[in-house]
């Protein structure tokens, strides 16, 4: 995947379909569920995020409200989630860090007085 990634308008109110979009993109193969390979793939090779940001999106969504059989998360419980995936809003994430692969942030405007209010 290329390009700038839909993760940077990520919110708790991001548009359903836009949430679907991303979901689907996700879901390579196809059955409706995404597992923890297939976003670990995602988050890190197209979106450039740190393994210790990846498993924390991950022990989050296993403590979802919505049922999921183990390492199958459908949608809903991904929508829930979605607007964590937005690392340019962590003015409130407190104890958390945030590591980037280089180039992740290319073409992606981002303030940086953000960050020092957490810091």
């Amino acid at each position: 995947m290329k390009g700038v990634s839909p993760l940077v308008h990520a919110s708790a109110s991001s548009d359903e379909a836009d949430v679907r979009a991303v979901f689907d993109k996700i879901d390579e193969d196809k059955d409706g569920f995404v597992t923890s390979t297939e976003l670990r793939d995602y988050l890190s090779d197209f979106a450039g995020y740190g393994e210790r940001e990846i498993a924390r999106f991950l022990e989050r969504l296993s403590a979802s409200t919505v049922p999921h059989e183990e390492d199958r998360i459908p949608f809903q419980s991904f929508r829930e989630h979605y607007g964590l995936l937005n690392a340019a809003l962590i003015a409130r994430r407190k104890n958390e860090s945030f590591l980037r692969h280089p180039g992740s942030w290319v073409g992606n405007s981002f303030a940086w007085r953000s960050v020092a209010t957490v810091l």
